[in-house]
């Protein structure tokens, strides 16, 4: 079904949940009535023939649209769509096909993410996504750092490229931020050989005894 895509900004309703899509009243009806067996709704969202990403479906909201689908800033970034109403292929995810997650390993962008509960966070964000896909990147607002927003690189899962989380608990691993810099380990300043004395042949030596100027006068003269 091809749908317009628009960026969340152009919906009347207020949208706090920036983790999922959200459709206007006709499409999410439409969606509901030809899956009613789906507890929970998933949709991909094809750019071209090759490439799509997946997203959770969220509560309908108020808009003059007609077939339309809201779509959370950073995703409209991260897919490079101009969400101004454009027209995508899109189709409903059968979630029981998809294998679900036994490794999920994260890379964050800001080590600022560090400074949380991270595991609490991320458990909490994947489980309303819901499906993770590798090479993705996630934008999570953090309430703990005052509503900053920070993204999180889907580095790799297993045992596919898309996985569904199920509410179980998430097998996360983490890698370094992106912006971690590794502070230089100081080294130990290079040994230097102590300074020798001259040799002591080098020193001058003292008079030890008295010069021979001869026995005659100062001008060293014999006497007569």
């Amino acid at each position: 079904m091809r749908v317009s895509i628009y960026s969340d900004s152009f919906t009347i309703s207020e949208i706090t949940d920036t983790l999922v899509v959200h459709p206007t009243h006709d499409l999410w009806r439409y969606w509901i009535d030809t899956n009613p067996d789906e507890t929970r709704l998933f949709v991909r969202i094809w750019l071209d023939a090759d490439r799509s990403f997946i997203s959770a479906v969220g509560d309908p909201v108020q808009s003059e649209m007609t077939d339309s689908l809201f779509v959370p800033m950073w995703m409209i970034d991260s897919h490079q769509i101009d969400g101004c109403g454009e027209m995508y292929n899109t189709e409903i995810i059968q979630i029981a096909t998809m294998p679900k997650a036994t490794r999920i390993v994260v890379r964050p962008i800001d080590s600022a993410f560090l400074g949380v509960d991270v595991v609490g966070v991320l458990e909490k964000a994947f489980s309303r996504i819901g499906v993770l896909q590798k090479g993705s990147t996630i934008l999570i607002r953090l309430e703990e750092l005052g509503g900053f927003q920070v993204g999180v690189y889907i580095h790799n899962l297993e045992p596919a490229a898309e996985v569904y989380l199920d509410g179980d608990d998430i097998p996360l691993e983490f890698e370094e931020a992106v912006d971690h810099v590794e502070v230089p380990v100081p080294t130990a300043p290079m040994a230097t050989a102590p300074i020798e004395p001259f040799p002591d042949s080098m020193i001058p030596l003292e008079p030890t005894t008295t010069p021979s100027w001869g026995t005659g006068n100062r001008l060293g003269m014999r006497e007569g």
